[in-house]
């Protein structure tokens, strides 16, 4: 039994809200499980209040979860309980999770009217294509004149709006694939060049990166560890595969700085703080001044988004539907005025 994330974020919110209320962890948890009734979550929960009442440490309920509790939440809970500060680190690790939730949640929404209009778009076309079929052919049968315009319009619906449909779905495969799995790589490092979205995503994986290692740091976790942790909790998958490599470079003697060069996917202000920040208490301090710089990076890229993206969409429908009026009409209007 392995939990999803919002299975392990939710778990972690109510750790986090019984500590900072000062309730007893057993009942709380209880009666979480008893609100999902069922479920892995549900399971989870129940297991470790038996454990709480039997009078095991939290440390010692989560750990016997295994698999079930992700290592980095299984790692700074025995952190932060081992330096009593369980409640504001939990607070904060849930703060940090809930805003990424939420800034994701902005940009589908962000996203959802203008890939609306233009899967619209696209049905309308693809409409036309069955409806049209065999107007080209009307077309060649009354020896009518058929400008450049017009046969580029036939063109695109016989074969462009397939193409078009063919083009969109593997764009949105590549992305969903870029969100979802961890490998292979490629789809993430091709989301990065995708106009407006790739800029974003790839400072939201520095932001959570930088958030992530200045929280593990700061209850003292050893520099690899924290590198392990971060990769287990990264959404990026490049990020994390990064996190990887450099704990173990780390750990054979080379410095965080180095290591963070070599690395292509982190930007360069990162790597001269971690040279100016190594091996002293100030290293916690540089990753969060890195994060709060590409959190306003972030947030300006979503309101670049949010003015942008629909303006574009909607120029792209109306030169769409000119095209089609355009190319369609001019047959007729050579028609009629060799008539008249």
């Amino acid at each position: 039994m392995v939990l999803s994330s919002p299975e392990s974020a939710l778990l972690t919110a109510q750790v986090a809200e019984l500590a900072q209320a000062g309730l007893p962890l057993a009942p709380g948890l209880r009666a979480l499980g008893l609100e999902l009734r069922r479920g892995r979550l549900a399971r989870a929960l129940d297991d470790m209040a038996a454990r709480l009442e039997a009078g095991q440490p939290l440390l010692s309920a989560v750990e016997a979860q295994g698999r079930a509790f992700p290592a980095h939440l299984r790692g700074l809970l025995s952190a932060a309980a081992t330096q009593g500060r369980l409640a504001e680190t939990m607070a904060e690790f849930v703060a940090h999770e809930q805003m990424r939730r939420d800034r994701r949640r902005q940009i589908c929404l962000a996203a959802a009217y203008p890939a609306l209009l233009l899967a619209g778009l696209l049905a309308v076309m693809m409409g036309m294509s069955w409806a049209l079929r065999d107007f080209g052919r009307m077309l060649a049968d009354f020896e009518m004149t058929r400008p450049q315009s017009t046969l580029f319009v036939l063109w695109m619906l016989d074969y462009g709006v397939w193409c078009l449909a063919a083009a969109m779905g593997l764009a949105a495969l590549s992305l969903a694939l870029a969100m979802k799995l961890r490998r292979p790589l490629w789809p993430r490092r091709l989301a990065y060049h995708f106009p407006l979205f790739g800029p974003l995503w790839r400072w939201a994986g520095v932001e959570q990166f930088s958030r992530l290692m200045a929280l593990f740091l700061g209850q003292n976790i050893p520099l690899p560890a924290a590198l392990r942790y971060a990769a287990g909790a990264l959404a990026a998958p490049d990020l994390a595969a990064a996190c990887y490599r450099m704990a173990a470079q780390i750990e054979a003697g080379a410095p965080l700085g180095e290591c963070l060069a070599r690395q292509r996917v982190f930007p360069r202000a990162l790597v001269m703080l971690a040279d100016w920040s190594q091996g002293t208490p100030a290293a916690m301090q540089s990753f969060q001044a890195v994060a709060e710089m590409f959190r306003r990076r972030v947030e300006i890229q979503i309101c670049l988004l949010e003015a942008a993206l629909p303006p574009c969409v909607f120029v792209v429908i109306v030169l769409s539907v000119g095209g089609l009026a355009t190319g369609l009409l001019m047959p007729l209007v050579a028609l009629i005025r060799a008539l008249c």
